[in-house]
């Protein structure tokens, strides 16, 4: 859209035959009385009979009725056109040295205008004519060697003919000596001379003329001054006539304010009456105004319109824009493939914008099969022009390896030279190089020096990246208000990466407040561009309520559609409710494949949770084999918690072999990465010596770490270590404490003990009904301990009032789970009738029951029945076999009977 107007060869001054008529003098060939009937009658407009007239002249061999014909013949004035019956009698004239006609025939063989094309006889009837002092043939001969068309090319004959022209005053003489002494063609280059001339023969109205003493003064020259009022001038005098050029040049000076007041209205006045007459210049830049909304109404079709006509003629910066508006859809249907069709027509005359989109058309596959080799051959083009946009494109395709050889040190040499110069996209693509570390070396300094260059400008992705880097703290100072305000910069600009980065920003427990309703908000835009993270994110929120109101058919339907274009994470948490049945009924069959299609994607949550699956056969065969080895995936990629069920594996030998080694060494993998389950893990291998030396003091480290995390199973473990004292002082407050926090959480074993520290007084104050109510929400939970010592509180009326039948509630309970105390306890409540019918052989059934399982007191209890003969026969071996086992294991009612035996049997 620049004033670019330069005076170019074709703009040399010929004339044309038609303006010859009017000045023929015919009374000079034909008889006074003659010529003037013939000319009344011609002036009237009575072509017939005055074609008559001039013919009988002519058959008689007058010259000048001979070129007369010849031109009604030329124009159809009187009779039907006939050209090559013109050229026929023009010749008969020329031949008798009719200088006019000379004149006229050369032109008609420089056209080929009713004769074959000869620039040779052209430039031999000029030279008849200018002999004969013709200044028009003068003019043309000149020009003829100007171009070197039947003629040698030759400026000095070219000067001396227009020279002799102009001293018979022709003023397209004056022009074209004009036009030589601006190119020194001939002469010494003068632009002050050229000027000279040209003014000359505009002060005669002489618009070629005018338009390029405009064109000189918008330009300058080193011996003429840039002049932009005196351009404006000229072009305005050349204008008025009707000169297209001119009219373009003026709504130019208008556009850019030079010479005349800018104007946006009248260089689209000016645009369009050039445009009107078909320059093609014109067309373009008045489609662009239209495009613009400048100086008229904004309209996408009739830019469009106008960038057509203009393209249709060749001219490469419409073909540019129209390739636009296609690849973009504006004014016309959206269609790459005519995008592409008209990039390639700007491209082939070396349109380095042209090229570049060309290659990208081709890299994206948009109206082209996708070619990265073409791509690259066609930004390569662009990159070698120094087009900025084709750099920094060729760039990034030898950062992908995409129709040349992968070379990242390429990528960043091309990346710094136009960086340097302030393209925003390369100074993007550089600081992307710097924090890779791709071609340079890793320098997040660098990665932020270029994205804060970029995003000085404005780029939205520089925007977002720096945005990051300040969250993270990488080559600069961590700064999560920081970040949030580039953040929202890029995404108020509908960036869907800067969007759902703001909203994550929210979500975490960084530096600014956590706030979920603003992270369902910007999550929310990133959603509706379909970014699929944020989808994802999203249903998370909603699955959780955090921010917005719960919502499981949301989240599901959110991942639902992340996860129907493949993302990994989006079929992770799909499956994850599948699983749990949040939303939707529970599946096992669906989540698993759904975990399974993440998993083969890499994703090692869904590669744990697949394992987890197999190990349980949930909605897949049982197989131990194949958990293990889907733990062993996650596990390899450093997932906590497949390194956590793959120790376990090891711990239990499930799907591998056994090995405390192993197991020892997944938990450690796990608890570096501070996931409580494996520190408990952990600490239990310590406790123990499973794997690693025995260690109470490292098992306590390791459960507090798991604890301050909240893990109830390690505040439990670490309260055990207190109240034994094992690896830390003993104390039963501390141990206390922590039985209460896990408690809190739902763990039995804390609600079991912490329920002895209420009976027995110890870290608390005693409190047997605390107590009771501790036992009792374990009891509910199925803890068969819990369930004994609740059914024991029962029995005595401890912290609950007394009584048998609840106490027999709960030891059935326990009794149900095979617990020994359990039907040792319900045992002796039939034996005595407590809360029961008495019932000895119930009673001899529940202690054996306790009894096989070594429970001393069951083992005394079913011998003392043997013994009476209550519920079974007497059977005295059987009571001293039951005391006998009762009594190893220290029971003093069992060794009192045996002792009484043997102090009854006789002495020898």
């Amino acid at each position: 859209m620049a004033a670019k107007v330069r005076i170019v060869l074709g703009g040399l001054a010929v004339r044309r035959i038609r303006v010859l008529i009017a000045g023929l003098l015919f009374w000079t060939l034909l008889g006074p009385a003659q010529a003037g009937i013939a000319d009344d009658i011609y002036a009237q407009g009575k072509y017939v009979e005055a074609f008559g007239l001039y013919k009988v002249q002519a058959e008689k061999g007058d010259a000048g009725a001979q070129f007369k014909i010849a031109m009604m013949l030329h124009e159809g004035q009187g009779v039907a056109r006939d050209n090559v019956q013109a050229a026929a009698w023009m010749r008969r004239a020329a031949d008798q040295g009719n200088a006019d006609a000379q004149y006229a025939l050369a032109s008609l063989y420089r056209k080929g205008d009713g004769v074959p094309q000869d620039y040779g006889q052209a430039a031999s009837w000029y030279r008849k004519a200018a002999d004969q002092g013709h200044a028009g043939a003068q003019n043309d001969l000149g020009f003829l060697y100007v171009k070197g068309w039947g003629v040698p090319q030759d400026f000095g004959q070219a000067l001396k003919l227009f020279r002799k022209a102009l001293a018979r005053g022709d003023a397209d003489a004056q022009f074209n000596l004009g036009t030589l002494y601006e190119r020194g063609q001939g002469v010494a280059r003068n632009s002050a001379q050229a000027a000279a001339l040209f003014r000359s023969a505009a002060a005669r109205d002489h618009v070629k003329a005018q338009f390029a003493l405009g064109t000189l003064y918008a330009e300058g020259r080193q011996d003429l001054a840039q002049d932009y009022g005196q351009a404006a001038f000229w072009f305005r005098r050349a204008a008025n006539r009707g000169n297209a050029e001119a009219q373009y040049s003026l709504g130019q000076m208008y556009f850019q304010g030079n010479g005349v007041t800018r104007s946006d209205s009248q260089a689209a006045d000016w645009f369009r009456r050039a445009a009107d007459q078909g320059l093609a210049a014109a067309q373009n830049s008045l489609g662009f105004l239209y495009a613009e909304g400048r100086g008229v109404r904004q309209e996408f079709g009739q830019a469009t319109a106008f960038f057509g006509k203009a393209a249709e003629q060749g001219h490469v910066e419409a073909q540019f824009n129209l390739g636009l508006s296609y690849a973009k859809g504006l004014g016309v249907p959206q269609a790459f493939d005519q995008a592409a069709l008209w990039y390639r027509k700007a491209a082939d005359q070396g349109h380095a914008g042209a090229q570049t989109n060309l290659g990208l058309l081709y890299h994206n596959g948009q109206g082209v099969a996708r070619d990265y080799e073409q791509a690259a051959a066609w930004l390569g083009k662009a990159a070698a022009q120094g087009d900025a946009d084709g750099q920094n494109s060729l760039a990034a395709l030898y950062v992908e390896g995409r129709g040349v050889k992968q070379d990242y040190r390429r990528a960043a040499d091309l990346l710094s030279k136009i960086a340097e110069k302030g393209h925003a996209g390369a100074q993007y693509n550089l600081g992307s190089l710097y924090e890779k570390g791709l071609g340079l070396a890793q320098d997040y300094g660098q990665a932020a020096f270029w994205f804060r260059k970029a995003a000085d400008q404005g780029d939205v992705g520089a925007l977002n990246e720096l945005g990051s880097l300040h969250a993270l703290g990488y080559g600069v100072a961590r700064d999560y208000a920081k970040a949030a305000e580039l953040f929202r910069k890029a995404a108020d600009r509908g960036l869907a990466k800067a969007q759902y980065n703001l909203g994550i920003l929210y979500c975490s427990d960084g530096g600014m407040p956590r706030d979920y309703g603003q992270a369902a908000f910007w999550l929310s835009k990133a959603a509706d561009q379909n970014d699929l993270n944020a989808l994802v994110d999203l249903g998370v929120l909603h699955a959780n309520g955090w921010g917005v109101k719960q919502d499981y058919a949301r989240a599901r339907d959110l991942y639902r559609k992340a996860a129907a274009q493949g993302l990994a994470r989006a079929q992770y948490y799909l499956g994850d409710l599948y699983e749990n049945g949040r939303g939707v009924p529970r599946d096992y069959v669906l989540a698993g494949g759904l975990y399974r299609k993440a998993a083969e994607q890499g994703d090692a949550e869904a590669q744990n949770r697949l394992g987890i699956l197999y190990a349980n056969g949930w909605g897949v065969t049982l197989d131990l084999e194949q958990a293990a080895a889907l733990y062993r995936k996650a596990a390899e990629q450093g997932n906590a918690k497949g390194q956590f069920n793959l120790g376990t594996a090891y711990l239990q030998g499930k799907g591998v072999a056994r090995s405390q080694d192993d197991a020892a060494l997944w938990f450690r993998k796990a608890a570096e990465q501070g996931d409580p389950l494996a520190l408990n893990a952990q600490g239990v291998l310590y406790v123990n010596g499973w794997g690693v030396a025995r260690d109470y003091a490292q098992a306590a480290a390791l459960f507090r770490k798991a604890a301050d995390r909240g893990n109830a199973q390690a505040q439990f473990n670490l309260g055990r270590l207190y109240a034994t004292g094992q690896g830390v002082g003993q104390d039963y407050a501390q141990a206390a404490a922590l039985y209460r926090k896990a408690a809190d959480q739902g763990d039995v074993d804390a609600q079991n003990d912490l329920g002895a520290f209420y009976v027995y007084g110890q870290g608390v104050v005693r409190d047997p009904a605390q107590a009771a109510a501790l036992y009792r929400k374990a009891a509910a939970q199925g803890h068969v301990t819990a369930q004994v010592n609740l059914a024991a509180l029962y029995v005595y009326g401890q912290g609950v009032p007394q009584d048998y039948y609840q106490a027999a509630f709960w030891f059935g309970k326990a009794a149900i789970q095979g617990d020994a105390a359990g039907s040792d306890g319900l045992g002796t409540l039939y034996a005595n009738g407590w809360g029961v019918p008495q019932d000895y052989a119930m009673a001899a059934d529940l202690y054996r029951k306790a009894a096989d399982q070594g429970r001393a007191s069951a083992q005394y209890a079913l011998g003392t029945l043997y013994a009476r003969g209550l519920g079974v026969a007497r059977d005295k071996q059987q009571a001293l076999f039951w005391f006998g086992k009762a009594a190893d294991q220290g029971h003093t009612k069992a060794k009192a009977e045996l002792q009484a035996e043997k102090s009854a049997a006789p002495k020898p």
